[in-house]
């Protein structure tokens, strides 16, 4: 009996470390269920923002699919930057025009279009010469 009492005592300690590993077991899975459950409630609630969001966004859409004029913010049009300008006179009919300086500089800007300076290169050079 005394061998069995030393042995039944281990048993019990086995039986023992069981049902607490069993227990702290449960613990760990509760906890996890509950993880988890939160989880699953946080990206229900991102769900429905991103749907209300989506839906709001529809809801300024013409028939379309482009955004109603209210919502755009207008587009300013940079205005290209061509140059000081000057009034000359064409060199083949006489009739004043808007000419850049620095074409001018360049001995460009002599005519007010290219029929004049087309008619000017084949004519008029040989009647002035």
């Amino acid at each position: 009996m005394a061998g069995n009492s030393a042995s039944g005592g281990s048993v019990m300690g086995y039986y023992q470390d069981v049902d607490e590993a069993y227990y702290i077991d449960e613990l760990v899975y509760e906890e996890e269920r509950e993880r988890l459950h939160y989880q699953r409630q946080e990206q229900a609630s991102f769900k429905r923002a991103v749907a209300a969001e989506v839906k709001r966004q529809l809801k300024t859409l013409t028939p379309t699919g482009v955004a109603s004029q209210q919502d755009q913010k207008p587009e300013k049009r940079k205005q290209p930057n061509s140059g000081k300008r000057v009034i000359v006179s064409c060199k083949c009919c006489d009739k004043p025009f808007k000419a850049r300086v620095s074409d001018r500089k360049r001995g460009w800007g002599r005519f007010c279009s290219k029929s004049c300076s087309a008619f000017w290169k084949t004519h008029r050079r040989k009647w002035v010469a």
